[in-house]
């Protein structure tokens, strides 16, 4: 689904000030991977927002990937998002990747661009 009505569809450069939500339900939180379903405080628009963490064991910073899935009330029926696995969040779209470099972008997921 298209947030159309979210300002963080409607901004050209999504900055981590901008993603505030407040946890409606946590899917899970393990040590290095959580998922929770996040209402944006801006709009009310849902998002699963899904976390991975990959540690680098040789010291340094760790790398945390974020996929940011807007959902309607009705896919929330309709899919279990406790059971799909993170890469499957890719069938959705489109998505926010959040990288490790800090940057957050639309990805349209089924035709493997960037939106903006």
């Amino acid at each position: 689904m298209i947030p159309k009505n979210c300002h963080l569809w409607q901004k050209q450069n999504i900055t981590s000030e901008d993603i505030e939500f407040a946890t409606v339900k946590d899917y899970w939180d393990h040590s290095h991977a959580w998922r929770f379903l996040g209402k944006c405080k801006e709009c009310g628009q849902l998002y699963i927002d899904d976390s991975v963490e990959f540690v680098n064991w040789d010291g340094g910073d760790d790398e945390i990937f974020t996929v940011i899935v807007p959902v309607s009330e009705a896919e929330l029926a309709e899919h279990d998002f406790n059971a799909i696995p993170p890469t499957e969040l890719f069938k959705f779209s489109p998505v926010l990747f959040w990288s490790p470099d800090n940057k957050i972008r639309w990805i349209d997921t089924k035709n493997e661009s960037i939106i903006k």
